[in-house]
């Protein structure tokens, strides 16, 4: 592409440089005119002013009645038909093209929705997302309404008063969010509606939900830390905690996946005070930690939703920032995008969906470094080829797959450490090591021997880190501890 309009360029420079200087030294004045008036037709039909085939005969006819003054024996020289030929078959090369790039990116956006098993275009995602819950309809409304402060962020479940003193100040702090959250965890689980920004992208779709979400999700973390004794209590704030998890998962958007992986990992790190406390039996808290949830398919969904989002960034800069027009005719406009232009953007739009398919074919049963590896966005490629939309929208599609494992890890973890508790209850004392489980599972994230260690106050089961180094004992992306009352276990 950038080949073809550096020859329009030089067809311009040729023509500008050579015929028309000659034809004002022989006084051809009409000659002159035609000329002027073959290039305007030529660049007008590179600005899809009037229709391709128009111009570009319009401005041959032209080209050839002004070789026709000429009346020496340069007359119809081959060597003027030079510019005329790059200019013709540039023009053929990029109608070609430009039909090839829209047939490919039909095909990739039709293979991408069988991939994740629903579509990606625009239209059908908006009809998903009106079937949800309405932001504006109550108890949500309040719920999103109050702005609260980061009230639970420091807090680490490290003992039932403290918790229960933290529980009372906010629910003094905060009575309309309280409500507010007892009633949605009322409703059937769907997935929130958001309001279709008017001529705008994707991207710029208000989340205002995820904040309130993650927000109670400490709190009802914060309950679980309080009174881990009780039982109903305990199982009432993990299924509603559940609810969240589900609530954020069916919204679909990328930024919404990673905050249900934000919520699932407050529930189990909640559970920790549950398993320490010792008052649940071991197949009573398998159950509470629940089946595993198919991450690799909400997965696929948020890369879909990525696609969808990149189409509309597509469709909508590809006018608005490049005529800065306030015109909202969208349709009546796409039609003046310079060809060259287009089929740039089109190039940009095939090498995302292509990114966006690699990443979702990824096969789903290799550890998770190497499955971020294979999803890896060819940053090179981009900057090679100047892709403006990739290079602003494309994310790192890669560490989805690391957070991924890193939630699945944090699971067989927590399971792990009901392990080591029943070892305990049975010995009266922790293990030293893992020696006493016939299997050990395996980290989802590289495919290694989970890991256990006994610290002062307890415990902790981790994994490596995505660097392949053992993790900080405060490191809670790859680790999960569990504090036994404050006694020192390791004497």
């Amino acid at each position: 592409v950038v080949l073809v309009v550096v020859l329009v360029v030089v067809l311009i420079a040729v023509l500008i440089g050579i015929l028309i200087p000659v034809l004002i030294c022989k006084k051809k004045f009409f000659a002159l005119l035609l000329a002027i008036c073959g290039t305007a037709f030529y660049v007008l039909s590179y600005l899809k002013y009037f229709n391709i085939l128009s111009s570009v005969f319009l401005g041959t006819i032209c080209y050839l009645a002004a070789l026709a003054f000429f009346k020496e024996k340069n007359r119809f020289s081959w060597k003027f038909m030079i510019p005329l030929s790059i200019a013709i078959s540039s023009h053929l090369f990029l109608m070609g093209y430009n039909l090839k790039l829209e047939y490919d990116v039909k095909d990739h956006r039709n293979q991408l929705s069988q991939i994740i098993g629903r579509s990606v275009e625009i239209e059908d995602f908006w009809r998903r997302n009106a079937q949800g819950f309405p932001l504006d309809r109550e108890p949500l409304k309040s719920l999103i309404a109050i702005r609260l402060q980061s009230y639970f962020g420091e807090f680490e479940y490290k003992d039932a008063p403290t918790a229960q003193k933290k529980l009372l100040e906010y629910n003094k702090k905060y009575p309309v969010f309280v409500k507010a959250l007892n009633g949605f965890l009322q409703l059937p689980i769907s997935h929130v509606a958001h309001k279709k920004p008017e001529g705008e992208m994707l991207y710029s779709v208000l989340m205002s939900e995820l904040a309130p979400f993650r927000d109670s999700a400490r709190y009802l973390a914060m309950k679980i830390a309080a009174d881990p004794n009780d039982k109903q209590l305990v199982k009432k704030c993990n299924n509603d905690l559940i609810k969240l998890r589900n609530w954020t998962l069916q919204n679909d958007f990328y930024i919404s996946y990673l905050v249900a992986i934000a919520i699932e990992a407050i529930r189990l790190d909640a559970l920790s005070t549950v398993l320490s406390n010792g008052k649940f039996s071991h197949q009573e808290f398998i159950e509470i930690v629940g089946a595993s949830v198919d991450w690799h398919k909400y997965q696929r969904y948020a890369y879909g939703s990525e696609a969808t989002a990149f189409k509309s960034c597509f469709d909508y800069l590809q006018i608005y920032a490049l005529l800065q027009t306030e015109n909202k005719k969208f349709n009546s406009l796409k039609k003046y995008m310079p060809l060259f232009m287009k089929v740039h953007f089109l190039r940009d739009y095939r090498f995302a969906l292509q990114t966006y398919i690699k990443a979702c074919t990824v096969p789903p049963g290799l550890p998770g470094l190497e499955q971020a590896q294979l999803a890896l966005v060819d940053d090179n490629e981009i900057k090679r080829n100047s892709y403006l939309l990739s290079g602003m929208f494309m994310l790192a599609l890669e560490q989805v797959y690391i957070k991924s494992a890193q939630i699945t890890d944090a699971r067989q973890m927590a399971l792990l450490a009901a392990e080591v508790m029943e070892y305990r209850k049975q010995h009266g004392k922790l293990p030293e090591n893992l020696s006493f489980l016939t299997n050990v599972p395996l980290a989802k994230l590289d495919h290694k021997p989970l890991m256990y260690k006994k610290t002062k106050d307890g415990f902790r089961i981790f994994s490596h880190t995505d660097k392949g180094e053992k993790p900080d004992e405060k490191d809670t992306r790859f680790s999960y501890r569990v504090r036994l009352d404050g006694k020192n276990e390791t004497l």
